[in-house]
């Protein structure tokens, strides 16, 4: 067996203490994030990073292998954390009966849905809407934002110097293109 085979081997040997140390230490994480999910992303970086691992030192495996996993819990908790900050400025994802968004005419998934494969699907809408929006115009920018935070058209005509009925024409025109491109980008 190669060096590098016996790194994965040793790796994918470590995965049931890993799991241990990520079940105590992942905290809240566990409501974003599926153990499942923490625990093939942790193995997925040491199998990528396994020529670093020093063979002559079982012992060091274990260090190596939790730091990796101690290093991946911080990022994700700050990638929740700037998720949570910028919400305001993206538009809020919410589930419907038929499981599709309200908010963009049943072209969006999800915010309160559970389960393994919804985090990952999550992160993904999130990066999608987050695309759609920065292709928007600016005023439509302006005006999907004000949506999301409830801002009322009579408040947003005011802003934008218009009447209301061209406010309400303005802000459904803005989130019919935000969910046009949603839907392109989700096709890509």
């Amino acid at each position: 067996m190669s060096g590098r085979d016996d790194a994965l081997a040793r790796i994918l040997a470590a995965e049931p203490q890993l799991r241990r140390w990520l079940r105590a230490h992942a905290g809240e994480l566990l409501r974003q994030d599926s153990e499942d999910d923490l625990v093939q992303d942790v193995l997925g970086k040491a199998v990528r990073a396994a020529d670093s691992l020093r063979e002559d030192h079982e012992g060091s495996l274990t260090a190596w292998l939790l730091a990796i996993a101690e290093n991946h819990l911080r990022d994700r908790v700050d990638w929740w954390a700037s998720l949570r900050r910028a919400s305001d400025r993206v538009l809020r994802l919410s589930h419907s009966d038929s499981g599709a968004a309200r908010d963009l005419g049943n072209s969006l998934p999800l915010a309160d849905l559970t389960g393994p494969g919804t985090a990952a699907q999550r992160e993904e809408s999130v990066t999608l809407i987050t695309r759609a929006m920065a292709a928007l115009p600016e005023r439509d920018r302006e005006l999907v934002r004000w949506y999301s935070e409830g801002l009322t058209l009579d408040n947003q005509a005011q802003r934008l110097a218009i009447s209301y009925d061209a406010a309400k024409k303005a802000s459904a025109r803005a989130l019919g293109r935000l969910g046009k491109v949603f839907r392109l980008l989700q096709a890509d």
